[in-house]
């Protein structure tokens, strides 16, 4: 598994991208990132802040901050593998 945090057009990186592949990788390695949701919160003071910069807000809308924040808001993935050369997506539920 390769996780790559692409941050500012894969150029720069962004907290809250690296923080999002950290989370996952603890996932995978099975041992959850426990402060993960304060780490989340943190970031409405860093480069989160231009969610609730109202001369932002039409680039950066306040309400999805707390939906990219939002840790294990779905039960599933998104699997992508090729198939017959082309390449297809699968949903599969987690438990």
């Amino acid at each position: 598994i390769s996780l790559v945090a692409m941050g500012w057009c894969g150029r720069d990186d962004t907290e809250e991208d690296v923080l999002c592949a950290e989370y996952m990788k603890s996932l995978f390695e099975e041992r959850p990132l426990q402060e993960i949701d304060r780490l989340a919160d943190e970031l409405r003071f860093t480069e989160g802040k231009k969610f609730f910069d109202p001369k932002q807000n039409d680039v950066f809308p306040e309400d999805d901050f707390y939906v990219c924040t939002d840790v294990d808001r779905c039960n599933f993935v998104i699997v992508v593998d090729k198939e017959d050369g082309l390449m297809r997506s699968r949903r599969v539920d987690i438990e």
